[in-house]
């Protein structure tokens, strides 16, 4: 899931399109609040995060620190103007100078971002007008759960989409 706070891409990020686009007033105003400490909330659109995260995902975020993550949160990272929200899975290196993050629905895993990158994680989202926490130990462990086998199901994903396409 992706979001941007203003029209440009970033050249330092993937091109993909930007997903959800928020007022460049706005989106500072989001960013400064974070900045400080407060839970924000953010709809993520698209679907990389399905089935668990549907489009439109309402997130809470919390500004996090590397040592605050664990495999399986779900992370808001930012580059420039854009940013993503996805599962953290990995240290991409000993010295935790790069993340490794995935989408639930995607097949592959990301590039690595930078640690600089790393804005916030998500501590809970609202399902049904109810705020489910993300926080709590037994939802973490869920989570890990996903990162462990969140690549294998890409996979999986990957061969029953080529399945489907092929005629007859």
């Amino acid at each position: 899931m992706l979001v941007n706070a203003r029209s440009e891409p970033t050249p330092t990020l993937p091109t993909l399109p930007p997903e959800v686009y928020v007022d460049p007033a706005e989106g500072e105003r989001f960013w400064r609040e974070l900045e400080d400490g407060r839970e924000v909330t953010l709809r993520a659109l698209g679907d990389s995060m399905r089935p668990v995260f549907p489009n439109g995902t309402i997130f809470i975020i919390r500004r996090a620190e590397p040592r605050d993550l664990q495999a399986g949160d779900i992370v808001l990272l930012r580059w420039g103007d854009r940013a993503r929200l996805h599962r953290f899975i990995r240290w991409f290196d000993p010295g935790r100078h790069f993340l490794v993050t995935k989408g639930d629905w995607l097949n592959g895993l990301d590039d690595p971002w930078p640690r600089a990158a790393l804005c916030g994680r998500a501590v809970g989202y609202v399902d049904g007008g109810k705020i489910r926490r993300l926080d709590a130990p037994l939802p973490r462990l869920l989570g890990r759960g996903a990162a462990l086998v969140s690549k294998p199901v890409g996979r999986a994903l990957a061969v029953w989409r080529a399945l489907r396409r092929r005629p007859g």
